[in-house]
């Protein structure tokens, strides 16, 4: 994996969470603030953020087994994000053990050794969990198994009955991979607001400071 693609997906994810954005915006805010042109980096880092944010449900499912909900709604907004990745990566983009190891060695250099300490052990039991689905109804366990939203798999439920929408849900959606170029024509108020900062040095929606991020001036304002 690109250091710089895993750079921008953790941080655009970061923006995604912090600002409510979508993430062709958090992308290209984030590669015009560090500067990152290289469009096979864009366009992986693109990857990561839109399939790590289909499959969010399941690989929060599958992160909280690690760590326990509260300790990794506790992470930082870089770590949460990192871990997403990881997760999505090591579970259903079918990457090796060696693979996984090198991500994780990406990320200690991205976000620091120190930052991610608390989530090593975890690193390690993700890619043997599945998706814990006992005691759930049956449309939140659909939910998981297919990446949507409860209340989604209930109304197509309703209205097309258990099968169809079976179906439906399990069906592939597209993918829109395209080059996603930083130099965008024009900019609107959302990309402005905010540049020049980070979401990982933003704590006004944390409830304890976030920690060092040194990486390609993750941690500097602009």
């Amino acid at each position: 994996m690109q250091r710089e693609a895993l750079t921008l997906a953790i941080e655009a994810l970061s923006w995604m969470e912090l600002r409510r954005i979508n993430g062709r915006l958090a992308l290209r805010r984030t590669a015009r603030q560090l500067g990152i042109r290289d469009e096979s980096a864009l366009r992986h880092a693109f990857r990561l953020i839109m399939e790590a944010t289909r499959r969010r449900n399941a690989v929060d499912n599958l992160t909280a087994q690690a760590l326990g909900q509260e300790e990794f709604e506790d992470l930082s907004l870089g770590v949460r994000s990192f871990l997403r990745i990881y997760t999505y990566e090591v579970k259903y983009g079918e990457k090796s053990l060696q693979e996984a190891l090198d991500i994780a060695s990406l990320a200690r250099e991205i976000l620091g050794p120190k930052e991610l300490a608390p989530v090593e052990e975890a690193l390690d039991l993700i890619p043997h969990l599945e998706l814990w689905l006992e005691g759930l109804p049956d449309d939140e366990a659909m939910a998981l198994r297919t990446f949507h939203p409860a209340w989604y798999v209930r109304y197509c439920a309703e209205l097309l009955g258990r099968g169809d929408a079976l179906r439906l849900l399990q069906a592939p959606g597209p993918r829109d991979l395209r080059c996603i170029r930083h130099h965008s024509q024009g900019r609107g108020r959302d990309d402005a607001e905010g540049q020049g900062r980070h979401p990982i040095q933003d704590q006004t929606h944390r409830k304890r400071p976030l920690g060092p991020h040194p990486d390609m001036r993750l941690a500097r304002r602009r």
